[in-house]
């Protein structure tokens, strides 16, 4: 993923999401063994459980983070088969699974992204996949886990 230095360094806040309602069908299967039947529910753009509410409460609540310039659904901005795409089977979401040159082709889509940015200090919530594999990191984020790197080290 090499690419040109940045002309001013950035920090960026890489923070996992709460826990999903795919986190909790994931680890209630695990204990129940019923993943052995069912390997994807199908859960479409699953939101945060109730537990998740809570991480997200515990972590942020009182940070006062300002998220009200946020557009909504703006990785549609950048549309793709997957985001162009709301499959309804599992037959349908085979074709749209990315290969490792496709990640790390979004990785770096992402990183010039964000070298664009004005701020110097961003935060990005996102999936602990995406952003070990991002980060280089030799583990998965717990849920509302915050990494703190630089720009430059993500170009690496």
């Amino acid at each position: 993923m090499a690419s040109p230095s940045p002309s001013a360094d950035k920090t960026i806040h890489f923070i996992r999401h709460g826990e999903s309602t795919f986190n909790q069908w994931r680890l209630r299967s695990i204990l129940t063994f019923s993943w052995i039947f069912v390997k994807d529910p199908m859960i479409i753009d699953a939101r945060l459980s109730a537990q998740g509410k809570l991480q997200l409460a515990h972590e942020f609540g009182s940070a006062g983070i300002d998220t009200t310039s946020l557009a909504d659904y703006w990785w549609l901005s950048y549309p793709t088969a997957a985001t162009m795409t709301i499959p309804q089977s599992a037959e349908e979401v085979a074709p749209l699974r990315e290969s490792v040159a496709d990640l790390d082709a979004r990785i770096l889509a992402f990183l010039h992204l964000l070298r664009a940015l004005p701020q110097t200090n961003i935060a990005v919530v996102g999936h602990s996949s995406f952003i070990k594999r991002l980060t280089k990191a030799t583990r998965k984020l717990s849920n509302c886990e915050i990494h703190t790197t630089t720009l430059h080290q993500c170009l690496k």
